[in-house]
Formats: C-alpha cells, structure tokens, sequence
C-alpha cells in the first residue's frame, strides 16, 4: 500500500528532499538517509505497482513519475515525525 494525503489537504510545505528511493523493512517507499530512513506519503490520487523488484510510483494521470533504485528530488515536508509529505513535482536525479 502507498499512503497518500488525504484528499482535502491544502497547502504544500516550501521544502526539499533529495536521495534514493528504497522500500524500507515495513515494505513502504521511502527515501534512504546515512542513519535512517523517511517514510514518503505521497500527494492524493498518487499509486504504486510492483515493477520486477521494484516499485513505480504513478501520478494521478498514470505516469511513472518515480522509481525505487532511483535518485529523486521530491518537494514537500517533514510534517509528521519521521514522514516525508511529498508534493506533485517529484523531480528523478
């Protein structure tokens, strides 16, 4: 399962974060830090789907906009302890 926001959020934090895209040990998408990981709940109407061993993230139109094994640059917050609120414009590194 890909969290996502809730479909009435408004707002997008004015932050950025760079690095690998990984499925950490809960099976989420996350991006890797050197000492842990942050777990990425992605914008509304976003999906995921296995691709081999990976998995391809999916806007809300159905284009691939992510991958893990990838380096991205994802727009959004640390809002919640631990949780990366990713907003539309993830950018691939």
């Amino acid at each position: 399962m890909l969290p996502t926001s809730a479909a009435d959020s408004i707002g997008c934090p004015a932050n950025v974060v760079e690095g690998a895209l990984v499925v950490d040990d809960g099976g989420r998408v996350a991006i890797a830090e050197p000492d842990a990981s942050i777990v990425v709940r992605w914008p509304y109407g976003y999906a995921g789907r296995r691709s081999g061993s990976e998995v391809e993230i999916l806007d809300r139109t159905g284009v691939v906009v992510a991958r893990t094994g990838t380096r991205v640059r994802l727009p959004g917050g640390e809002v919640e302890q631990g949780v990366w609120y990713a907003c539309p414009g993830v950018t691939l590194r």
